[in-house]
């Protein structure tokens, strides 16, 4: 039968082991949120696409929505491809970094069910997240113009300066780091006291094989 009350004085007994790794975790976690992970900024310019029939009309039919959102999932590809990422690179002098490098940094969301595309941008300086987001997406729709003769794009809201850095989140990491403290050192102290439980079993076994041989 389990002593639960042995267990809960033992507990009692080592609960700075709690304090300490729960310090140590959280003492850890915070160093790394404020000084040495970098703060990234997200820059997002929102798009959406429709195709109009040429009948002079200015209502947009079904049909015209079908072949708005099969557009956008060959948009999504046009817009990290290297045409678009080398243009980029060459408006802006971002000689430092290659095709494969900006388009790493460029997030294309396709809005569920519906013609809408999110263009975000991260990076360690928010001017750089708003001109590299404007910059992809002015180059985007010149070439779709360009190499499609297409002009069924529309700017539903462009990218502002952001404000806050959108990781790390340093709240978020520290209580994480709280709970796997308290998790790792109440782990540690359930595993001392089943150890020194049955340490005590063993003692006790000797001395009952010597009392079954008095007699």
């Amino acid at each position: 039968m389990v002593n639960w009350k042995r267990y809960f004085k033992t507990f009692l007994k080592k609960i700075w082991i709690v304090i300490v790794i729960t310090g140590v975790c959280v003492s850890i976690a915070s160093y790394l949120s404020f000084y040495k992970i970098k703060p990234k900024y997200q820059a997002t310019t929102k798009l959406i696409v429709l195709v109009q029939s040429q009948d002079n009309s200015t209502r947009i039919n079904y049909d015209d929505l079908l072949a708005s959102l099969a557009l956008v999932n060959d948009y999504k590809e046009m817009i990290t491809s290297q045409s678009v990422t080398s243009e980029v690179i060459k408006q802006l002098n971002l000689n430092q970094m290659t095709d494969a490098e900006l388009a790493k940094i460029i997030d294309v969301v396709l809005v569920p069910n519906s013609s809408v595309i999110d263009i975000s941008v991260q990076a360690g300086d928010p001017d750089l997240a708003v001109n590299i987001t404007k910059e992809v997406t002015n180059v985007f729709i010149r070439k779709v113009s360009e190499l499609l003769h297409q002009n069924n794009i529309s700017i539903v809201s462009e990218a502002v300066l952001p404000k806050q850095p959108v990781s790390p989140r340093p709240m978020l990491i520290i209580e994480f780091s709280f709970l796997t403290g308290i998790i790792l050192s109440m782990s540690l102290i359930l595993a001392l006291v089943y150890f020194d439980e049955k340490r005590g079993d063993l003692e006790i076994l000797p001395r009952s094989l010597h009392r079954d041989e008095a007699i």
